[in-house]
């Protein structure tokens, strides 16, 4: 159980980085009748929705893809580092999966929460998706996707399975 959280904080570490990373490096790069191309983050993006005036989008895009990944890492982060898992000792080897009873009222209201609006972070990948498509079928726009896409939906792979596994930890 000690290499179980051990390896839950080192990938709470990873993703962190890879949510930030993703989320600052280049996206897309949008190339419209050839000499005029953009390139975006997702941050820069979603500040250029505010700057053209399109608020309702700009909110709806920060708050799905900025605000609920941060929020969902918070409560990543109180169930992975409680004080209750930091001492190992008190962490049965073989916890039963439907078993609750060592988990604080804390670590269960963070865990309700993860369920309850963890899953509404993955529409910043339908997104992201959205855009790709729309700007594919212009004739007159090209799209090239960057790095930052790949780190950015690797960061919401690894959080699916930290969430697993922090549900684990606040059962054993």
């Amino acid at each position: 159980m000690k290499r179980f959280l051990l390896s839950s904080k080192l990938l709470f570490i990873l993703a962190s980085i890879l949510l930030v990373l993703g989320v600052s490096l280049p996206l897309i790069t949008v190339s419209k009748l050839v000499v005029i191309s953009t390139t975006y983050s997702l941050l820069s993006g979603i500040f250029a929705l505010l700057s053209n005036g399109q608020v309702v989008l700009f909110v709806a895009v920060f708050l799905f893809s900025i605000v609920l990944p941060l929020a969902k890492m918070y409560c990543l982060y109180k169930v992975i580092f409680s004080r209750r898992n930091s001492s190992v000792s008190n962490l049965s080897p073989n916890p039963s999966p439907n078993s609750s009873s060592n988990s604080s009222p804390t670590i269960d209201r963070y865990i309700k929460l993860m369920h309850d609006y963890g899953r509404w972070a993955m529409l910043d990948v339908m997104v992201v998706a959205v855009l790709i498509v729309a700007s594919k079928l212009s004739v007159l726009a090209s799209v090239e996707v960057h790095v930052g896409l790949y780190v950015f939906g690797l960061s919401v792979i690894l959080v699916m399975l930290l969430t697993q596994r922090a549900v684990k930890l606040a059962n054993a």
